[in-house]
């Protein structure tokens, strides 16, 4: 089965020591980081581990 590609506003903020991200449209999906390159890596699996709750949930 082929999958669809849908894409997210991803926002990020700069904190006093660190990064730290959110997806508007995907409650409950955030992360931090220590850097922007950080965050980026660990928001991206907050999005999968997301994308895989709700393919599960569907089954």
């Amino acid at each position: 089965m082929k999958e669809k590609m849908i894409e997210y506003t991803v926002i990020y903020e700069r904190g006093e020591t660190n990064w730290g991200a959110y997806i508007p449209d995907l409650p409950g999906c955030v992360s931090i980081g220590d850097t922007l390159i950080e965050v980026q890596e660990n928001i991206k699996e907050a999005m999968a581990q997301s994308a895989r709750r709700r393919r599960s949930h569907c089954i």
